[in-house]
């Protein structure tokens, strides 16, 4: 998987978002709050814990792309003081992108803007489904061997 836009920071980083954090040792953020992208060969995304950085209401577009095609959106609302489980299920794509916009900073907080945190990104990978003509190869060398 490629990750754009995104920095992995390891725990004695996370100092600066101590209750935005599921698991113990990395998470992730855009940097500059700017739209961030996971990609790589066909997936199903599954969900992943999402937080505001500095925002409550913070607005995150969620977009699966095939190739160039859109195929699946959702606009989800995170707030800074818990991580929040989101459920994409976004089968069959090779990219997602997420856009955080909209929210209001917190005055109990240090920093600005929309970035998030997202922690336990979960995904499964698709095995390429041979084609027919692939299978037709297969089963002619299979036969070769048994005759």
């Amino acid at each position: 998987m490629e990750w754009i836009w995104i920095c992995i920071c390891a725990v004695i980083f996370v100092f600066r978002f101590p209750t935005r954090r599921v698991s113990d040792d990395h998470v992730a953020f855009n940097l500059g709050a700017g739209a961030a992208t996971v990609s790589g060969s066909l997936f199903d995304f599954n969900g992943v814990y999402l937080t505001a950085a500095w925002r409550s209401g913070l607005n995150i577009r969620v977009q699966g792309f095939k190739g160039e095609d859109l195929i699946d959106e959702r606009t989800v609302v995170a707030n800074w003081y818990s991580p929040t489980w989101f459920d994409f299920n976004f089968s069959g794509i090779d990219r997602v992108v997420f856009e955080s916009f909209g929210g209001t900073d917190s005055a109990r907080l240090e920093g600005e803007g929309a970035h998030f945190v997202m922690d336990n990104f979960t995904f499964n990978e698709n095995a390429p489904v041979p084609e027919p003509a692939t299978m037709l190869l297969l089963a002619s060398d299979w036969w070769g061997l048994q005759g």
